[in-house]
């Protein structure tokens, strides 16, 4: 059953009074104001990565090697 359905006059009372609280209050009350902007996350990843080779990477830890096949190896 619907939820809205089974609201009492006085919580559907209350439910109107917070939301006119909020639009008097200058709020934002839309869903799109809680959303992240997606390409500006992505952005500040981007900008955030450091993908210039050092030479600990050369040296450490397993290594993958793409082979012009497209096969892949670890070494």
């Amino acid at each position: 059953m619907n939820e809205q359905n089974n609201r009492t006059p006085s919580s559907l009372g209350s439910t109107l009074e917070r939301r006119r609280k909020l639009e008097e209050s200058g709020k934002e009350v839309t869903v799109g104001a809680t959303r992240v902007d997606a390409e500006a996350l992505v952005q500040e990843l981007i900008e955030s990565t450091d993908l210039n080779p050092t030479e600990v990477d050369e040296s450490s830890g397993l290594q993958i090697l793409v082979q012009k096949d497209g096969t892949m190896a670890l070494r």
